[in-house]
């Protein structure tokens, strides 16, 4: 498992492990979230920019829900940045620390 930093820094090189490129149905309530045709997997990005409240979605862990060892990933995952050559933002989640 890689080492997961505790916060991405600008200039921090990433590498895509899911390209989001499925289309997320949510069932019968007939919305269908497009997925993205901007990511390669296996490609490397450098962040070029974090926006101020790019952790808004990441968990505390107060409830202790995730074990110590997987907690960094989770946390990793939930940061939301954006990407030299992509133009929307992505979360974490689809990427690992070089």
């Amino acid at each position: 498992m890689n080492k997961y930093p505790r916060k991405p820094k600008k200039g921090d090189v990433v590498i895509c492990i899911d390209d989001d490129s499925e289309n997320e149905d949510l069932g019968m309530s007939g919305i269908v979230f497009k997925g993205r045709n901007d990511l390669q997997v296996g490609k490397e990005y450098k962040i070029s920019s974090i926006p101020w409240d790019a952790d808004r979605n990441v968990p505390k862990n107060e409830r202790k829900t995730w074990d110590e060892k997987e907690f960094p990933k989770v946390r990793w995952g939930w940061y939301q940045v954006y990407l030299e050559g992509i133009s929307s933002s992505v979360f974490l989640h689809n990427f690992e620390p070089k």
